[in-house]
């Protein structure tokens, strides 16, 4: 239910004092009705429970409700209290007070005036400890047990705060509970938690007393990883307790801006690309393989606050592979925007590392960066300063129908947002327009294209994300070109693989009544980009579920064939099934390709059998060449080191050569910083780019797509746009 905030609650998300007066006072002249009622209940309990237990001495109170109001909203102003503290709890009754704690040096623990704080939230409490030093702004005379050193700045500790709970609780709301925050009065109860019984208080208490005596016991908080801390949530339907791990939000009004502008050692920026990355293997394009990320998955998933959403659920009933999805809502704008992340391998406990690695990167493609400079293209150029041209990444047409949807014909003097990149083929800094970067719709200006996720990627270090996110431009460019200009691409033999993997994925794809045919999709780059075509055998039945597409790319041939396969083996579950469900509706969009809106329709579409003739430049008859007569020149030419940083050289002077520059830019989240990844955006100007929705396509205006063939010695003469296979892609 929503509505206004509830008596005694701040404007702004904060928690006034629940009698008007003094911070730490309950009102004791009679109920306080809702939420506020049961925050005073709590404190006023937790209070006397202080008041004879000597685990509590020393720590100072704090109650909260979970959604009384907006906690992504701007802090309030310092003189007005957060929340309810109460001044430092001390063991007054207590005959012989427990051993002063020594202060810590890293801002955790009694010796630095910790603080006990409880959120209550829908059926249940949620109780930690947290260092003062994220707490600087509340004020409170220090008792002997406390100490007297100084509280520390947030960016000493780089500790979630107790508001990063309330902003992690509240990003996993259903999506009418956010608006209801963000854009309403918050949420109100119509009456006290009727499972805020005298035992779940004591049970409360119980909690609270233990979290304090672990917190004087373990100063340093344990094990944890650094910017992390637990928290324990008690259920009060069931009293259960579950153990929770909070990171600290970047988004948090209180200390989020300072961790996020903390700053960053200049050697490891994008300026540093390519910097010495070791590898374990010649063929092996990842520091560590994915058994070995030690990512901690309960803080990035889970149901009180994980990072990218409540969990990473694993498809049970995949005969093909072990997938794991997710997802998380993001505001954009007065929008809020399902960002969806999977991870597909044959082994659930690794998908859903490279799940958790996706939905990492995804959110960081979402994130606005803090030195933005404003100009035009044509006042950039005026003063000399180094930019990407928009018009050679690809804008839409002047008449593309999708400027009617709210994007805007693209003009030189258009002020824009610009970050910073780093040009790898000039070794020297370029502005890029930033919504080239961040996918984001509704920042407020005019934008002139759809950009996806295409073209970012996650890795241990900026030179593998760099790497990775150029081969998968490299990927998008060729499989483009090769669809729009109606390549004829060589087909690959691929029952030599000797991959078993390889193998055995064909054969179980062959079981659930599926070929797989591949095609060496190189146009006029020679970096291996394979296309993998699953197509419906004949047969009984309406022929639903017809054909499914994906591509890869990799310096290894076999790897990229590999990629491609795991692409489509992952999405032919139920592939004839879902096609049956939207039959009229993907009917229509094969009558009227302006219906292909979103990137789901694409793939679909190719579902239908009667989609089977526009299939037909990539599957006419080819004799199927294996692979070591196909790339035997790359194999002699490829690098063999040790060393990403020479993988990422070789390409970037590939491109270099023909003319392409290769633009890196850093995108990496304070999330990813403290897990040990990070994320890269690369643009290669000139190069095809992908978009989603057939009003938003760039690729029938670029050049290249009407060029490469022509330029590859593969025509005699460039098409003309009318030329040009004018279907939707199929890419997944």
């Amino acid at each position: 239910m929503t509505g206004t905030p509830e008596p005694g609650t701040a404007p702004g998300g904060a928690d006034a004092p629940l009698d008007g007066g003094a911070p730490g006072r309950t009102p004791r002249g009679g109920p306080v009705p809702g939420r506020a009622g049961d925050r005073a209940r709590v404190a006023e309990h937790l209070r006397e429970r202080a008041e004879r237990d000597p685990a509590f001495a020393g720590f100072r109170l704090e109650v909260a409700v979970l959604g009384a109001a907006d906690a992504l909203a701007a802090a309030p102003d310092a003189s007005v209290p957060t929340r309810c503290p109460t001044p430092t709890l001390t063991a007054t009754a207590a005959s012989t007070p427990p051993p002063t704690p020594a202060p810590s040096d890293d801002g955790t623990g009694p010796g630095r005036r910790a603080v006990l704080s409880v959120h209550l939230g829908e059926r249940s409490a949620v109780a930690a400890v947290f260092p003062d030093a994220v707490c600087p702004e509340a004020e409170f005379s220090a008792s002997a047990s406390s100490g007297s050193a100084s509280p520390a700045s947030p960016a000493d500790s780089g500790a979630p705060c107790p508001h990063c709970l309330a902003v992690r609780w509240q990003k996993l709301r259903p999506n009418h509970q956010r608006t209801a925050m963000e854009q309403g009065g918050g949420l109100h109860a119509i009456a006290a938690d009727p499972l805020l019984t005298p035992f779940a208080l004591d049970t409360l208490a119980d909690l609270a007393a233990v979290l304090a005596r672990r917190a004087a016991a373990y100063p340093r908080g344990g094990a944890l990883r650094p910017g992390t801390l637990a928290v324990h949530e008690l259920r009060t339907d069931t009293l259960r307790v579950r153990a929770h791990t909070l990171m600290a939000d970047p988004d948090c009004p209180r200390c989020g801006a300072v961790s996020a502008a903390a700053p960053q050692d200049p050697a490891d920026g994008v300026a540093s690309v390519p910097r010495p990355a070791p590898k374990p293997h010649p063929d092996v394009y990842r520091a560590l393989p994915v058994a070995e990320m030690a990512l901690p998955l309960d803080a990035l998933t889970g149901p009180l606050c994980g990072v990218l959403g409540t969990d990473a659920d694993p498809v049970l009933d995949s005969t093909t592979t072990a997938p794991v999805t997710g997802r998380i809502a993001v505001r954009d704008g007065p929008a809020l925007l399902d960002v969806h992340w999977s991870g597909h391998s044959a082994v659930h406990a690794h998908s859903t590392l490279l799940a958790v690695c996706e939905g990492l990167e995804r959110c960081a493609g979402l994130r606005h960066a803090p030195d933005r400079v404003v100009a035009s293209h044509a006042e950039l150029s005026a003063r000399g300063t180094p930019a990407v041209d928009p018009a050679v990444c690809g804008v839409l047409d002047a008449a593309a129908p999708a400027l009617a949807a709210g994007f805007a014909a693209y003009s030189p003097a258009a002020r824009m947002p610009w970050v910073t990149g780093r040009s790898l083929r000039d070794r020297s800094p370029v502005l890029v327009p930033e919504q080239f970067v961040s996918y984001t719709v509704n920042d407020g200006w005019p934008r002139f294209a759809a950009e996806s996720s295409s073209g970012s990627a996650a890795g241990r270090t900026l030179t593998e994300a760099v790497l990775h996110a150029l081969l998968e431009r490299v990927e998008r460019d060729a499989f483009l070109i090769a669809w729009h200009a109606r390549a004829r691409l060589p087909e690959i033999d691929a029952a030599g693989c000797a991959d078993p993997a390889t193998r055995h994925m064909i054969a179980r794809l062959g079981l659930i009544g599926y070929d797989v045919r591949f095609f060496d999709t190189r146009i006029d780059l020679p970096i291996p980009v394979v296309t993998a075509v699953a197509v419906r055998r004949d047969g009984s039945g309406d022929g639903l579920g017809a054909a499914l597409v994906s591509a890869g790319a990799s310096l290894d041939p076999r790897q990229a064939l590999h990629t491609a396969l795991l692409e489509v083996a992952s999405n032919l579950p139920g592939f004839a099934r879902r096609t049956a469900e939207r039959l009229a509706e993907l009917r229509a969009m094969a009558a009227d390709f302006t219906r292909v809106r979103e990137m789901r329709d694409h793939s679909a579409l190719f579902g239908l059998p009667e989609m089977a003739p526009h299939l037909e430049p990539l599957l006419g008859a080819h004799r199927a060449v294996p692979m070591a007569e196909l790339y035997g020149q790359w194999e002699r030419d490829r690098p063999r080191g040790l060393d990403l940083a020479d993988d990422l050289g070789f390409c970037r002077d590939l491109l270099a050569d023909r003319g392409f520059d290769t633009v890196a830019v850093d995108q990496t989240s304070p999330e990813q910083r403290r897990v040990g990844l990070r994320t890269a955006r690369v643009l290669v100007p000139g190069m095809v780019p992908i978009d989603f929705g057939w009003d938003r396509q760039r690729v029938l205006d670029m050049p290249r797509t009407r060029t490469a063939l022509s330029d590859a010695g593969r025509r005699h003469a460039p098409l003309a746009r009318s030329d040009l296979h004018h279907v939707p892609h199929p890419f997944m």
